[in-house]
């Protein structure tokens, strides 16, 4: 009888250290599983990549990471990627077994006004003040948050979902990150990195004295090149790794 209960015993332990749950709690962070992303190869950038035997051990190793916001782990090769960002939108191929998780969040102040979407790990908030892109600029900073960078085709549609429904912004402009290189049709976000997702408004860019990005929900949120001392609304983003 005793042999039964100690490999009753076994079983039950063996069969809770290989499930693999929903949400992995640490010791004071949460993960949750994103199950609309299981067995896809998704880009992202990437902090760190292991072998180890169960995601409980990626997830450890992801929270020593201040960096890394999501992880990937794959149970039958048992390799675990961590990322500073989870990039949905590219390059989706399959990959049988592979699992998503991305940390929750609890420093998205949504007492403050901030909105978080976690499909893109996005916490923004929207200003109706009327100012100039450099206005708008230092108000972000001074909240410690930038203007909104804009990078895929799903934080455009999250910006434009949040723009149409607002009566204060769904018939003007507003400010995001974004600034031309002088004298070329190249434009960078605030660290200089290349911008490649450019939805641009059809007969946009118009001119390269106008040096700045804006937006305008009208035209289903798609985007102008601004000269920068209009008086518009403005978006601001607050990191969150």
């Amino acid at each position: 009888m005793k042999q039964m209960l100690k490999n009753y015993f076994c079983f039950i332990v063996t069969g809770f250290i290989t499930f693999i749950p929903t949400r992995i709690d640490g010791d004071f962070n949460k993960m949750t599983e994103r199950k609309e992303l299981r067995n896809k190869h998704l880009q992202g950038n990437l902090v760190k990549s292991m072998t180890t035997e169960t995601n409980i051990e990626c997830f450890r190793q992801c929270t020593k990471l201040t960096q890394c916001s999501a992880m990937s782990y794959n149970k039958q090769n048992k390799i675990c990627y961590m990322y500073s960002r989870l990039n949905t939108y590219s390059d989706v191929t399959a990959e049988d077994g592979r699992m998503y998780y991305l940390k929750d969040v609890n420093n998205c102040l949504t007492e403050e006004g901030y909105s978080y979407k976690s499909s893109v790990m996005l916490c923004i908030k929207f200003y109706n003040v009327k100012v100039i892109y450099h206005d708008a600029v230092s108000t972000c900073q001074s909240q410690n948050t930038s203007l909104v960078k804009i990078d895929s085709q799903e934080k455009q549609n999250v910006l434009y979902s949040y723009l149409v429904v607002d009566e204060q912004f769904n018939a003007g402009h507003i400010y995001l990150q974004g600034n031309r290189v002088p004298n070329t049709s190249e434009w960078v976000f605030d660290d200089g990195t290349p911008i490649t997702y450019l939805p641009w408004n059809l007969g946009q860019p118009e001119a390269y004295d106008q040096m700045y990005l804006c937006a305008l929900a009208q035209d289903k949120g798609m985007w102008h090149d601004c000269v920068g001392t209009q008086l518009f609304g403005f978006v601001c983003e607050r990191n969150l790794f």
